[in-house]
């Protein structure tokens, strides 16, 4: 789990046709360090964070940051299925989506089926007709068993692997410790 910080997303976006993104999305909160550095970027940031606990936390501490910083408790592929089928209005148009909730069976009573959605995640972002840009987090443990540190489920997670679920790629780099996926905008079905 590593963080992003303004000065690191600024470069990401200095991609044409990225850089006016007001957007931006994050699955796994944890200590919402990288939801409040993207508030000096983005005017509307949302969190997810499927830890009650830590959600409650974050909620208590960054509260007056709210309407411009959105926490949210649950599953992350639920919530980014609910921003997919217009449910929530900031979402409907072109995002960063931050994917970085990877390493939840570290929380007591989380489960197994929710750890790794990263592929829940990627599939429902799929369906976005936007030019996204999608950065998936801690390259540094694409590809790896679980682990001592709590990483798991990364078998076949590589950047080929993402960019081939992702599909409408335009460019992709690893920046970092962060896989970046910029995406073009889905052409229009034609009779």
């Amino acid at each position: 789990m590593s963080w992003m910080n303004a000065n690191m997303m600024r470069s990401i976006m200095d991609v044409d046709g990225y850089r006016d993104i007001d957007t931006f999305v994050e699955t796994g909160t944890a200590d919402a360090a990288t939801a409040c550095n993207m508030l000096s970027v983005f005017e509307f940031v949302v969190t997810i964070e499927l830890s009650k606990e830590l959600f409650e936390k974050n909620k208590r501490n960054f509260a007056s940051l709210y309407p411009r910083l959105m926490m949210l408790n649950g599953d992350s592929a639920e919530m980014l299925w609910t921003f997919h089928h217009g449910m929530e209005p900031e979402v409907d148009k072109p995002c960063v989506f931050f994917l970085d909730a990877h390493k939840c069976a570290l929380y007591e009573g989380l489960t197994a089926e929710n750890d790794f959605p990263l592929w829940k995640e990627l599939d429902i972002i799929k369906e976005r007709p936007y030019a996204d840009l999608v950065i998936v987090d801690d390259v540094h443990a694409f590809d790896r068993k679980r682990d001592s540190d709590g990483y798991g489920f990364w078998d076949g997670v590589t950047p080929k692997a993402i960019a081939d679920r992702l599909d409408r790629v335009r460019h992709a780099a690893v920046y970092r410790d962060q896989f970046c996926v910029f995406r073009n905008v889905k052409e229009p079905v034609t009779a």
